[in-house]
């Protein structure tokens, strides 16, 4: 597990192998996040037009959460490769 992108306090795009997982900021007086599994098709779209495809996703969203929740992966964050990926690009992105 690594991660690939980030837009700081917005989204943050993981790899694992050919997987991606993105979990999206949500919320305005509580925040929360929204870690989804993207699917075939929004891999293959990631693939076609790069980080902008991930921002407009991670827009839809932030606008409609329900809309994902069935989608919303418990627990992503306690994974340990999920902490050992976030650790990992602190460190080699200065923050």
């Amino acid at each position: 597990m690594k991660v690939e992108a980030e837009e700081p306090w917005s989204w943050m795009l993981y790899a694992d192998g050919s997987a991606r997982f993105l979990s999206v900021v949500c919320g305005t007086v509580g925040l929360y996040e929204i870690d989804l599994a993207l699917d075939a098709e929004e891999v293959a779209q990631y693939g076609r037009e790069g980080v902008a495809f991930i921002a407009r996703l991670a827009a839809a969203v932030m606008s409609a959460p329900g809309d994902f929740q069935l989608r919303h992966l418990e627990d992503f964050h306690a994974r340990p490769d999920v902490r050992a990926a976030i650790t990992a690009w602190r460190g080699a992105n200065g923050h």
